[in-house]
């Protein structure tokens, strides 16, 4: 039955699924960084500015799925150590945009080396057809979650 697939006493339901591979993913992540000092959710806030430097902490909160309330005090830290500076241009102060200084970008290429060093450990023995499937997947399914939440949320409230 289609239903099974979302059962909430199913522990192999989609749902249940997803969180669990997040977990494991995120966990076995965070004690590979604990190395360098950072957390998983730091290394997604400062990898979008190491992409694109002057992003305001919107979009980099819409980027990384985070509250945008929470990504100045994520960022705290790296701003203390001087890796990052916040900063409103003068032309709208309202705006808050994130860049990396050149130690974050030295930093961020250094965690680079870091996880690229430990994916290709950690995928070396398997072949790239398998890791394309891997990342359809994972991609395929983003886009169904992405493009359903609003309508889903929307029914969860109406039906209260």
């Amino acid at each position: 039955d289609k239903m099974d697939y979302f059962a909430i006493d199913n522990p192999k339901s989609l749902p249940r699924l997803l969180y669990r591979i997040a977990k494991l993913q995120t966990n076995s992540i965070n004690r590979i960084l604990k190395k360098m000092n950072i957390t998983m959710d730091q290394l997604t806030l400062l990898a979008e500015p190491y992409r694109q430097d002057g992003m305001s902490l919107k979009v980099l909160a819409a980027k990384t799925c985070k509250d945008h309330t929470n990504i100045a005090r994520i960022l705290k830290p790296f701003v203390a150590e001087g890796l990052v500076e916040i900063m409103s241009p003068p032309e709208d102060r309202r705006y808050k945009l994130v860049y990396l200084t050149k130690a974050g970008r030295e930093y961020m290429s250094e965690l680079e080396r870091y996880m690229g060093k430990c994916s290709e450990f950690a995928y070396n023995h398997y072949d790239k057809s398998t890791l394309d499937l891997m990342m359809r997947s994972m991609q395929m399914y983003e886009a169904i979650i992405v493009n359903n939440c609003y309508e889903i949320e929307q029914f969860a409230i109406k039906m209260e």
